[in-house]
């Protein structure tokens, strides 16, 4: 009897003991086989961020790291400058409570915040889709959870949880800011207005827009790249009446531009990439041919401190296509000039300076001198010499060989009126330029000092590329290029920074910079590096 009690008490223990584990294994099997089972969800049952926005959007970015890109731009003092302006007062507000929020740098927010963010932009305001990932296990139960403990969303400040709204949605508001967002499948979709979130709040393609993919997936060293509106972009400057805005009222935009950007307190890179078409002739074949490195670059004197360069077509191209840009003024110009060489040279315009020069031309400042020096290539010195020698053997231009700089003889040319009427239509301002031929290039300047101790610089090999500041600006800049504009803001100040926008006051901050236009069988791409200097 005592051995069937044992027995009976050992088996009793056993059960219990398996009871036990029974209930241990359906306590923690459940939530862990629920968690495995959210996470499997969270895996498969997926859509990719670009599937959720609207179409028509003027610019697209999508973030590899949104905690990464907060702490490379939340800081800069570019934004700053960016925000300047009086309509962006409630997005300063927004920056500055974002720049107070010591979660923001935390290593949590780091860890939570690594992930891809798509943003989008539409005239009516914006989209922004987070891919949670794995997070989104979570946040799946999020719409149950609320739907039992409503009150939840009131703990963070500003956020209102509205389930009578369709769809369904969170409302965010701080400083004149309103967002509207919800969660769906493993992606949080908010935006500026309701009628954006309820077009971005169901995927239509899960694995997002291919080719908007295969364009964003490889911004190499630039920090963002991005997708806008051509037609954006540039319809500031065609509104204008000016020859830049003649120039692009002949282009067409049919899709969007390509922008890699690199921002730093200390440099700026800019690369555009810019899709058009044109029915007008003269511009396609100046835009149609590939862009080259011009050897005026090997040429320019380390003093120089800013220039533009032309290096698109030679110059009776370039006059087909600037004579209809730049206005009837200056086609009144060009035929009075014209007329007036042809009866006093015996030769027209164009065989009086386009015949002989090259398709490199400009000017350039340097720290020897306010005198501007202007420049040109020569294609054919035989030529040159033979039209010079025509044009000073007459009466109407005139040569002087009497100026002297050090043991520098430096001719000087006497222009008849016509002449200087013409060439100020064209921006040239020189009245009796001192001239000097070196290395393939004429070379002028109202300053005989200034215009021989830049040549003496360029033929010593003192260059402008062989110095530090120009190495610092142009770095990431290919130096071919139809036009190249180097700058100096306590020099020049190009056209692109001479508004009052937000975006020209950031590039403001940085004082020294290079910016280059390049042409390569129809395709347009606009480059620009710049450092920011004491």
């Amino acid at each position: 009897m005592e051995d069937n009690e044992s027995t009976a008490q050992v088996a009793g223990k056993r059960r219990g003991r398996r009871a036990v584990a029974w209930i241990l294994a359906i306590l923690l099997g459940l939530p862990l086989l629920a968690a495995l089972a959210l996470c499997a969800v969270a895996l498969v049952w997926r859509a990719d961020p670009s599937a959720y926005m609207p179409e028509n959007f003027t610019a697209y970015a999508s973030l590899p790291s949104a905690s990464a890109f907060v702490e490379e731009a939340l800081h800069l003092k570019a934004l700053d400058a960016a925000l300047s302006s009086g309509e962006a007062g409630a997005l300063r507000g927004t920056v500055r409570s974002l720049r107070a929020n010591a979660f923001l740098r935390s290593p949590l927010f780091r860890r939570l915040a690594d992930i891809r963010v798509d943003a989008a932009a539409y005239p009516g305001g914006f989209v922004l889709v987070a891919d949670l990932g794995l997070r989104s296990a979570l946040t799946r139960l999020a719409p149950a959870i609320l739907a039992i403990a409503p009150s939840l969303a009131d703990r963070v400040p500003g956020l209102e949880w509205e389930p009578d709204a369709f769809p369904p949605r969170f409302r965010y508001q701080t400083e004149g800011l309103t967002v509207y967002a919800l969660f769906h499948r493993n992606a949080l979709v908010a935006a500026s207005s309701p009628e954006l979130l309820e077009a971005a709040a169901r995927p239509k393609r899960p694995q997002g827009d291919r080719a908007l993919a295969e364009v964003l997936g490889d911004p190499g060293d630039a920090s963002l790249r991005f997708l806008a509106d051509t037609g954006s972009l540039a319809g500031g400057l065609s509104s204008g009446s000016g020859p830049l805005a003649a120039l692009v009222s002949r282009l067409g935009f049919p899709s969007l531009s390509v922008i890699d950007l690199s921002l730093t307190d200390t440099r700026v890179s800019l690369s555009v990439e810019l899709p058009y078409t044109t029915d007008d002739e003269a511009l396609r074949a100046v835009l149609g041919r590939r862009s080259g490195t011009p050897s005026a670059l090997t040429r320019f004197p380390e003093s120089a401190a800013w220039f533009s360069l032309l290096s698109a077509a030679k110059p009776d191209e370039l006059w087909t296509l600037a004579s209809g840009l730049l206005g009837p003024d200056s086609a009144s110009a060009f035929d009075t000039a014209d007329a007036a060489s042809t009866a006093a040279f015996g030769m027209g315009l164009s065989e009086l300076l386009f015949s002989w020069m090259g398709d490199e031309l400009g000017v350039l400042g340097s720290d020897l001198g306010p005198a501007p020096v202007f420049f040109a290539s020569i294609a054919d010195e035989k030529a040159r010499k033979r039209v010079f020698e025509q044009a000073f053997d007459s009466l109407l231009m005139g040569r002087d060989i009497s100026s002297m700089v050090g043991d520098q003889r430096v001719p000087r040319i006497v222009f008849p009126r016509w002449m200087r009427a013409f060439l100020e239509s064209v921006g040239v301002k020189l009245v009796e330029p001192f001239y000097l031929i070196e290395d393939g290039f004429i070379w002028l300047s109202s300053s005989a000092e200034t215009l021989a101790a830049c040549v003496a610089e360029s033929r010593e090999g003192r260059l402008l590329v062989k110095s530090e500041r120009w190495k610092s600006a142009a770095e990431g800049i290919s130096p071919e290029a139809s036009a190249m504009v180097y700058y100096n803001l306590d020099r020049s100040v190009p056209f692109f920074l001479r508004g009052s926008t937000g975006l020209a006051q950031a590039l403001k901050l940085y004082r020294r910079g290079i910016a280059t236009f390049r042409t390569d069988r129809g395709a347009l791409t606009l480059d620009l590096s710049a450092v920011a200097v004491a």
